[in-house]
């Protein structure tokens, strides 16, 4: 069972370090999971790209954040893009999604309903990125990856919980 148990971290630890595509031209950027992580906001920045949609998870709220701390974090992540030189007519927040799937596709209806550019430009950790673009690839959008680095001192959580989220991705993808 140890072995078994073994191999399979080892083929997710693959899929996570996997090499992804890089993007090719213009796209409008996702920033899956976004609170106010100046990180992924500064990996969003890199490329020129016309629009930004930060996303953020509803589920924040049930773990204490309330509304007022969504709407602050949200003109955070605003404010940051602006600083940086995103004007806010080309930022489109979505706030609705309670998981990485919905961001996606809550991201797809704002990207339609706006006429933006349908190839979007993901930007996540490394680490989520793998699932993230075939979560992506599931629902149809040309998606390619932008992965931002993610801390030392998160990385040993955050693969923790990268390796059950991609095992309910991998045997269970009907609970997506």
């Amino acid at each position: 069972i140890l072995a078994v148990c073994f191999a399979w971290a080892a083929f997710l630890t693959g899929c996570m370090l996997w090499s992804t595509p890089s993007p090719s031209g213009s796209g409008t950027v996702v920033l899956l999971g976004c609170k106010v992580a100046t990180r992924r906001c500064r990996r969003a920045l890199t490329p020129q790209r016309n629009t930004c949609i930060p996303t953020r998870m509803r589920g924040d709220r049930q773990r204490g954040a309330g509304r007022r701390g969504m709407d602050i974090r949200s003109e955070a992540i605003r404010s940051g893009l602006e600083q940086h030189g995103i004007s806010s007519g080309r930022i489109y927040l979505e706030d609705q999604s309670t998981n990485t799937n919905e961001n996606l596709a809550n991201s797809r209806r704002v990207i339609e309903a706006e006429g933006l550019d349908p190839t979007c430009i993901l930007v996540t950790e490394r680490y989520h990125m793998f699932r993230a673009l075939q979560l992506a690839q599931q629902q149809g959008i040309t998606a390619y990856a932008f992965p931002a680095k993610t801390p030392w001192y998160l990385l040993s959580a955050s693969y923790g919980r990268e390796l059950l989220a991609l095992t309910k991705f991998f045997l269970f993808p009907w609970m997506e």
